[in-house]
């Protein structure tokens, strides 16, 4: 067993681990790209690929959770070991914390990118990212146990955003979103792609798994958690397109702010301030779950046993990284490698480490 799970503060329940799935899950909600990239390809039926999407992350939970069924205890980091060889289980170990590394820099990149546009327009984007990677370093050290109880308290302020959504209904026009299969087969599978990496987060399950207390729940769990992810961007995603088109959508840097900010609401004069601080928190969550599991792979990949330190020594890092894009238009290129990487690590890998441990029956009993 990972020494992490003989550890009282790191032993979750399923109430952490369904916050701590949902807060990463939602973590593309107010990011333009996703919506945008997915009007382009289904157009007035972009909400239907988001559904379609979630059938296939359905689908990769059930693979990882049946994986790690099979070693029950460990993690992939070390499992992978026993699955692939030594230096192969190292390799397969290495690239999951650089996945896992790149992928809190680019939610620092784009928390800041967003906090600077839409509030602090002068202010350079080193001293935030500095204050994020601060956040994040101060969150990752106390702890599993402590960032699930944060992402509840974020997950208790997110709650206000499906409300939210239904404020403009008067303004909404049918003809925006009718009729139903306008995209065609074709569209709607082309915006499947995109859809897919809004749902980033399930791959966590693969780091979290062996600190679960009951185990028998982490598949319905998973599976919930991902179900309320996709009920809201499948609402957020209708409601943008029913108040603007497809066509004024994909113009917007930020549609869920843009969409937020029409909404008029008695003695609330800015809405969309108010809503940038719920992202702004949640975007902080997600970062804190992702360089959690990140220290923790590191700590594993290399026997480190205090792990507390290597969130201070991997922050100038995640720093560099997220300070490496000069500008938006490069940080949105590198953005559309992101999908790829994703599915590799979240599908592709379990589903070709379940496929080898079956067929060479290999499980918890047989490890050394």
């Amino acid at each position: 067993m990972t020494e992490g799970t003989t550890k009282k503060e790191n032993i979750l329940s399923n109430v952490d681990l369904f916050v701590m799935l949902a807060r990463v899950g939602l973590g593309a909600v107010s990011t333009g790209g996703v919506y945008v990239q997915v009007a382009q390809k289904a157009g007035r039926d972009g909400w239907i690929s988001f559904i379609l999407a979630l059938g296939i992350i359905f689908f990769a939970i059930f693979i990882i959770v049946n994986l790690n069924k099979r070693f029950c205890g460990y993690t992939i980091i070390e499992y992978g070991e026993f699955i692939l060889g030594k230096w192969g289980g190292k390799v397969l170990g290495s690239l999951l914390v650089l996945y896992f590394l790149l992928q809190t820099a680019a939610i620092v990149r784009f928390t800041s990118e967003m906090v600077i546009t839409w509030m602090l327009n002068n202010t350079p984007h080193y001293m935030i990212m500095a204050l994020i990677v601060f956040l994040a370093v101060y969150i990752a050290r106390n702890g599993l146990l402590v960032v699930s109880r944060f992402c509840i308290l974020v997950s208790m302020l997110v709650l206000a955003l499906p409300i939210l959504t239904f404020f403009p209904i008067k303004d909404w026009k049918l003809h925006n979103i009718l009729p139903v299969g306008d995209s065609g087969f074709t569209g709607i599978t082309s915006g499947v792609f995109w859809a897919l990496f809004a749902y980033v987060g399930y791959e966590i399950l693969l780091m979290l798994y062996p600190y679960v207390q009951d185990k028998r729940k982490v598949l319905r769990t998973s599976l919930l958690a991902f179900l309320y992810v996709g009920v809201l961007y499948t609402l957020f995603m209708a409601a943008i397109i029913l108040l603007f088109g497809p066509s004024e959508l994909i113009f917007f840097l930020y549609p869920v702010l843009n969409y937020l900010k029409a909404i008029d609401v008695p003695f609330v004069e800015r809405v969309d301030t108010f809503i940038l601080f719920i992202t702004l928190f949640s975007a902080v969550a997600n970062i804190g779950v992702v360089y959690t599991l990140t220290c923790l792979g590191v700590g594993q990949l290399f026997g480190i046993k205090r792990r507390k330190n290597i969130a201070i020594w991997l922050s100038p890092l995640v720093f560099a990284v997220a300070a490496f894009p000069k500008n938006s238009a490069v940080l949105n290129e590198l953005y559309k490698f992101f999908p790829i990487l994703n599915l590799t690590f979240g599908i592709f890998i379990p589903f070709i480490l379940l496929v080898i441990s079956v067929i060479l029956k290999r499980s918890k009993e047989e490890m050394p």
